[in-house]
């Protein structure tokens, strides 16, 4: 999965940034390599909650889009696949709904740690944590509490008989 999202994400990339003639032989290929119709299926049929597989849903998404946008033989196909009131459909000015979470870059550390750090405060506050806290404290040694030095162990050597 890690290669096929990586191979994903440079395509998407590729047609963003390369130039007009780049793209159009990425579009072609898509086509030709049949790439195009393997991410329909899995654009259209991935119904899971595993989190890898609405990567790749997600991913497979986007990469249609960019394949299929100014691409008349692409288009075409989309034509004979879908039908037509789907397309009619999809080709209307309405934004479409933002309800579907990102799955492509799922991993915030800056967020993860703050949410640990509540987690941790929040379980501080816990009775069963502040009873761990006393019990710590009275089972403390006096020597500690009061500040002196703790007593050296005294090895006692047995002599052999």
């Amino acid at each position: 999965l890690a290669i096929v999202k990586g191979a994903g994400l440079v395509m998407r990339a590729l047609i963003d940034e390369a130039s007009e003639e780049l793209v159009a032989q990425l579009r072609q290929m898509s086509l030709a390599e049949g790439a195009l119709l393997q991410h329909i299926l899995i654009a259209c049929f991935a119904n899971t909650k595993d989190p890898r597989n609405l990567v790749l849903r997600q991913l497979s998404r986007q990469l249609i889009a960019l394949w299929t946008e100014n691409n008349p033989q692409a288009q075409d196909l989309l034509k004979r696949i879908f039908p037509e009131g789907l397309l009619s459909f999809l080709e209307s000015p309405d934004s479409p709904p933002t309800v579907e979470k990102d799955h492509l870059f799922v991993r915030d550390n800056l967020q993860l740690a703050q949410e640990h750090v509540l987690r941790v405060q929040s379980k501080k506050s816990e009775p069963l944590y502040i009873l761990q806290e006393r019990v710590d404290s009275i089972l403390q040694h006096w020597r500690v509490k009061v500040g002196l030095q703790p007593r050296k162990e005294v090895e006692f050597t047995f002599p052999s008989v």
